[in-house]
């Protein structure tokens, strides 16, 4: 079936792939930042560095016995996937004690955050469930949207490095909550890390420290790696079925099914785009000070 979709040409489904991409960019990008989703999934490789979230995947060339394989090569044998752990300068039948095992063909793997994180009682690896828990963030999307609140001490990742907090979260007390009026002039609560005016003398959050997992640490390494696949399912499913909308037009395939899937897919996006839906995807970067996006005037309890 899915030869016939592409008409036997897997450029067409490249094609339709990337077009649904840039459609669920164009509808979301204003409020989610979706840099971090829309990546490749490439194969491990075991010269490679790696930066937090990227993904890879185990799919290599299957084992020849009639080749030599340098250090380091990766290869697919009996559905599993290996890297050369003692280089092969004869051609031999494959020999399990010159391969390390990288995990079943097809797995994906993803780089945790840094073991040094420990916001939300973590050190990490991250989980499927809650990937961007040790981000830095203004908003906690994962907990019911609330302005996210840190303790000193609390190491956090953000843009390639990490971070310890100087001060915790400073709390706006209700003398100074009225005095804003109306909930739409309050502030956020936090300041970004990189934040080169409201953090100039590190004053919020203290040196940052780079990070990158180190060429060669295998995927199946759990101090480093998650098992899994850390795209946001909700969006993958908008793809695949915009994608497959796009490809069905080729040969009017289930054609009114696939009109009714694209529609539903629009229609959610456009509810994630206004509010009216939430994605665990972090929100873009705001200015501090910019306003909440609530209105109504500020209550008082103190009011006879």
């Amino acid at each position: 079936m899915y030869l016939q979709l592409v008409q036997g040409n897997d450029a067409k489904r490249v094609a339709a792939e990337q077009w649904a991409i840039s459609m669920v960019r164009g509808k979301i990008t204003q409020k989610y930042d979706v840099t971090q989703e829309f990546t490749d999934t490439l194969p491990w490789s075991a010269t490679k560095t790696y930066n937090v979230r990227d993904r890879v995947i185990i799919d290599y060339v299957a084992y020849d016995p009639t080749k030599t394989y340098a250090l380091n090569t990766c290869v697919i044998q009996a559905g599993n996937g290996y890297v050369c752990s003692t280089a092969i300068t004869i051609p031999e039948a494959f020999t399990i004690g010159h391969w390390t095992l990288l995990g079943p063909q097809y797995s994906i793997y993803y780089t945790s955050y840094p073991p040094a994180c420990t916001y939300q009682g973590l050190p990490n690896p991250a989980t499927l469930a809650n990937p961007y828990a040790p981000e830095f963030a203004l908003i906690d999307i994962a907990n019911g949207g609330d302005q996210r609140l840190y303790n000193e001490g609390d190491i956090v990742f953000w843009k390639g490095y990490t971070y310890a907090a100087v001060i915790g979260t400073i709390l706006i007390n209700e003398s100074q909550l009225i005095q804003y009026i109306s909930y739409a002039n309050v502030p956020y609560l936090n300041v970004f890390p990189d934040d080169i005016v409201n953090n100039a003398q590190n004053q919020f959050w203290g040196t940052k420290t780079a990070y990158v997992v180190a060429a060669g640490t295998l995927p199946t390494n759990a101090t480093f790696w998650t098992l899994g696949d850390n795209r946001t399912p909700e969006i993958m499913e908008c793809v695949k079925d915009m994608t497959i909308y796009k490809l069905s037009a080729l040969l009017n395939f289930r054609r009114a099914e696939w009109d009714d899937k694209y529609t539903s897919a629009c229609d959610l996006l456009r509810m994630y785009a206004n509010g009216t839906a939430t994605l665990l995807m972090p929100l873009k970067s705001v200015p501090r000070g910019t306003r909440a996006r609530y209105g109504g005037h500020i209550k008082s309890t103190n009011i006879y």
